[in-house]
């Protein structure tokens, strides 16, 4: 067991390289909660306003969520020199993955049917993922060595940058070197956030069932997981291509989750669903059934690995109910049911 204790400071030059401090990226995310977009933006410029629907943008938003911090998108992460490896497992800490910001660039367009929702597709979507820690306050980082720390569960700066502390991958030519960052204010930077943003396929869904919104995050979430098992059958692919997640959104008349589907990596398999979108829509209800009956959720209908944090957000049952007369009884399909008959797949 290695234990990682920062990160290296080595943003262009080679991680070979002694000695080595350059400016790090450091940069700031802001959360629309109008369009649901995510902002990303170099760290000291200051916007008020969202750059793509121009809501106000507010550092918490629904049910008290911060929707604006700062980040660190580190080249990599490093272990103590002096740390010696062990075998005991029990040691090791846990550190819960944060919910992925996605972002669809784009006008949102109403579905086929009107009462269905609204819907936008994006070549050029943004995924950003991103870890708090355990306390959700971030990381204090030292820029002078590279040695991070979780900040504590009161948002204060840990105990072990309140005095001198040794350098994360010590001096050369020098054992044990102490690390001059604490004497210097700016070096330890607090509330950090360690992440990561890149450009993929990303469609995002804004369903209405009897012409409401979806407001419950296990239904929504649910219908999410539902959805990315019926694109990968669409498309003939394996689920862990793509990906999904809920985010929630007020700017579409009505507020309640939305969903968004995405592609692990950029292969254009999200952004051909907006032509088969009553498929998907079809083939959601069907993954919502599970071959064993299960209660809530399991891994022969939704349960995957990638999911395994989430289990107690499934609950197929309830969707089921939830969307089960307007999707299946109402027949909105406006398709011919012999498109869908295993005969023809």
């Amino acid at each position: 067991v290695y234990q990682s204790e920062g990160i290296t400071l080595n943003w262009h030059e080679p991680s070979s390289k002694q000695d080595v401090s350059e400016i790090q990226n450091i940069r700031q995310v802001w959360l629309c909660e109008c369009c649901g977009s995510s902002i990303n933006l170099p760290s000291g410029m200051r916007i008020d306003e969202c750059t793509e629907c121009g809501a106000r943008l507010s550092v918490y938003g629904h049910n008290n969520q911060l929707t604006h911090f700062s980040y660190l998108d580190p080249a990599g992460f490093a272990v103590d020199i002096f740390a010696k490896p062990h075998n005991d497992l029990t040691t090791q800490r846990f550190v819960p993955p944060e919910k992925t910001l996605i972002s669809a660039l784009g006008e949102w367009q109403l579905l086929i049917n009107n009462d269905w929702g609204f819907y936008r597709v994006s070549d050029k979507g943004r995924v950003f993922h991103y870890t708090a820690g355990r306390h959700k306050q971030g990381y204090a980082v030292c820029l002078s060595c590279g040695r991070s720390e979780e900040m504590t569960p009161q948002g204060k700066i840990p105990s072990e940058f309140a005095t001198r502390h040794l350098r994360l991958r010590g001096s050369q030519g020098r054992e044990h070197s102490v690390c001059e960052g604490v004497e210097n204010s700016f070096s330890i930077v607090p509330n950090l956030r360690f992440g990561h943003e890149y450009q993929t396929d990303v469609m995002e869904l804004f369903l209405l069932v009897k012409k409401q919104s979806i407001t419950d995050k296990t239904i929504a979430f649910t219908l999410a997981v539902a959805m990315r098992n019926a694109a990968a059958r669409i498309l003939g692919i394996e689920v862990r291509e793509l990906s999904c997640e809920i985010k929630w959104i007020e700017g579409n008349v009505k507020k309640g989750y939305g969903i968004a589907l995405y592609d692990v990596n950029a292969t254009g398999y999200t952004t051909s669903l907006q032509y088969r979108l009553k498929e998907l829509l079809y083939f959601s209800l069907e993954a919502l059934n599970c071959p064993l009956n299960c209660e809530s959720s399991c891994p022969a209908c939704l349960q995957h690995f990638d999911l395994r944090f989430r289990t107690q957000e499934l609950n197929r049952q309830k969707a089921l109910k939830h969307v089960q007369y307007e999707w299946n009884e109402m027949e909105w399909w406006s398709l011919d049911n012999s498109i869908f008959s295993p005969k023809t797949l």
